[in-house]
């Protein structure tokens, strides 16, 4: 009986590690002429992360996504651009960073019209955390982003093109999301003031994964076995 519940215990913190329980998936928009890529953290992630290289802009092209290990998913991206991503015109406080190369290019709109990016592929009527990173060089302070999910809209404070760390609601934001019935999220964006500057995105599934309906088959065993064991004592 220790045994088995020792061995049911072990399979549980198996089971509890932090990739059973989210899937991360980064994109960097990247310029096609550099090419600088990225790998690591950035608000969410650890050291090391793959993110997912953006450069084809071409009637909103979709692109399959792999997730922060590198591993295949069923996600893909479709991003609508008034232009293509830019490297930075002037200078900028992540220069010289860890997270440099995912700052240092961004795709932007200045003209007053929404766009789109659209994930899909996700699992159908489901919570996801977002992070849109927003920051342009040292000739861009002053822009405000606009974004729309779920019907609900956010704006950025006024961004500063020296700030060389991540500050929420500054050069990112961070937004609970739903997907919807097909599994698709849909993200608008607009120019508040100046510019609408994008640099990357990461989506994050909070959501247990089957991983914890195992844990709780597992945990519903250890209890009938022991409501067992204290009938035969009794």
């Amino acid at each position: 009986m220790k045994k088995t519940l020792s061995f049911l215990l072990l399979l549980s913190g198996l089971f509890c590690s932090d990739q059973a329980f989210a899937q991360l998936i980064n994109i960097d928009y990247v310029d096609p002429w550099s090419l600088k890529t990225f790998r690591g953290e950035a608000v969410a992630g650890t050291s090391g992360d793959y993110w997912n290289m953006v450069t084809d802009y071409s009637g909103g092209a979709v692109l399959n996504l792999k997730d922060s290990q590198e591993n295949t998913t069923t996600v893909s991206i479709s991003t609508q651009v008034q232009m293509a991503p830019n490297p930075f015109y002037s200078g900028s406080g992540f220069s010289g960073t860890t997270n440099e190369n995912l700052m240092n290019s961004f795709i932007f709109s200045n003209d007053g019209a929404t766009r789109s990016i659209t994930f899909g592929g996700l699992n159908a009527d489901s919570s996801y955390v977002l992070y849109l990173y927003t920051q342009g060089d040292d000739l861009s302070s002053g822009d405000k982003l606009g974004v729309s999910v779920n019907s609900v809209s956010y704006v950025t404070g006024q961004s500063d093109g020296s700030a060389s760390s991540f500050i929420v609601n500054q050069n990112y934001l961070q937004i609970d999301a739903l997907t919807d019935s097909a599994g698709n999220l849909v993200i608008n964006y607009w120019r508040v003031a100046g510019q609408a500057n994008i640099n990357g995105i990461q989506l994050s599934s909070p959501i247990p994964e089957p991983a914890s309906i195992v844990l709780l088959g597992f945990g519903g065993i250890a209890v009938a076995m022991l409501k067992r064991r204290t009938e035969l004592v009794a």
